[in-house]
């Protein structure tokens, strides 16, 4: 079988790997990586073909968000596909069996038709909290083949389709996951964690982000500022305010989850997936503050709008430990969780 994996993250990538080294370990497997995350540049690309036959970088993610008036990504337009069928499928090829994808983007979607055929096979594979708690999988192209989580008793049945379980990079020997390692390491210095680490959330809404740079400033100052944030992939501008806390790793959570003693600490999440994947990498059981009911009141945005899940939640949390997870609905609240833990 010919396959090609498409990534626009580092979170995808390592994803892409465990599923090629578990099913796919002896076909003939591409990956494309694109601009949609800077880190993707800057691996190397050779430590990349130790797992893939074939590896390229695409820079065409940012040439889409440019286009004029074009918000929404997984909206079809004109523009979009001629992009696809000038410079992405010409650069992918046409003779794959299997198509692996893991953002519900029309520019996905316009791809498989290009470089499609009637036999090819496209597959969902995770990608953040919207691969749980959003019931589409299928966007303005056909239906996936299959879904790859890590969690598949943690997902709902949004579609009847055939739930994988994407395994660990953990569960592999250790050459491999040295191997692994090799490719996100990177530039990122290994530091001493301090008690507390907040997450910091992406937003297509800019102005978001002045509320949760505030919010993060409030935490400082609960936490005495021994607090450190862990840097989005794709933040561009810095609050210069929270630069001083801010710990800019390209390296995954999960991989640094595995290797950190995360006992005794604090988990500041608003809803990125990177807090709710910790114990499929780690046994640890740190405490974990989720941020969003905070934001929904200080910004009078939705739920929805923070991509995450009541139910989800109350099913995580339970499996997780209650006892070890907090949802504050104001500061006030986060004050008393926090005076809390302390004593």
């Amino acid at each position: 079988m010919n396959i090609v994996f498409i990534c626009n993250s580092p979170f995808q990538l390592l994803s892409s790997i465990c599923i090629k080294e578990y099913y796919h370990k002896n076909d003939f497997c591409k990956v494309v990586l694109t601009d949609a995350a800077k880190a993707l540049k800057e691996y190397d690309i050779r430590k990349v073909k130790r797992f893939f036959d074939e590896a390229d970088y695409l820079a065409i993610y940012e040439k889409m968000k440019n286009l004029h008036g074009y918000k929404d990504m997984e909206l079809p337009d004109e523009r979009v596909t001629k992009i696809v069928a000038e410079e992405i499928a010409p650069a992918i090829g046409d003779e794959y069996d299997h198509i692996y994808y893991a953002n519900l983007h029309a520019w996905i979607y316009d791809t498989i038709r290009c470089i499609g055929h009637a036999h090819i096979r496209s597959h969902y594979y995770e990608d953040g909290m919207d691969s749980y708690i959003k019931s589409a999988h299928v966007g303005y192209g056909q239906m996936p083949e299959s879904l790859f989580v890590y969690e598949p008793k943690m997902m709902p049945d949004f579609l009847g389709l055939p739930v994988k379980k994407i395994p660990a990079f953990i569960e592999f020997g250790p050459d491999c996951r040295e191997n692994i390692y090799e490719i996100f390491k990177g530039s990122t210095k290994r530091q001493k964690l301090p008690a507390n680490i907040y997450f910091e959330q992406h937003s297509d809404d800019k102005n978001d982000y002045r509320a949760m740079d505030d919010l993060f400033l409030y935490i400082c100052r609960l936490t005495e500022n021994d607090i450190i944030l862990k840097s989005h992939p794709r933040r561009k501008k810095i609050n210069p305010e929270i630069g001083r806390y801010r710990w800019k790793s390209d390296m995954p959570w999960e991989m640094i989850a595995c290797r950190e003693n995360l006992q005794g600490k604090i988990l500041f999440n608003v809803s990125s997936r990177a807090v709710f994947t910790t114990p499929v990498f780690t046994n640890d059981r740190p405490v974990v503050i989720l941020l969003y009911r905070i934001l929904i009141l200080e910004t009078g945005k939705p739920l929805e709008w923070w991509h995450i899940n009541e139910e989800y939640v109350r099913r995580w949390a339970e499996m997780y430990g209650k006892d070890r997870v907090f949802i504050p609905g104001s500061r006030e609240d986060l004050q008393k969780i926090m005076n809390s833990i302390r004593v």
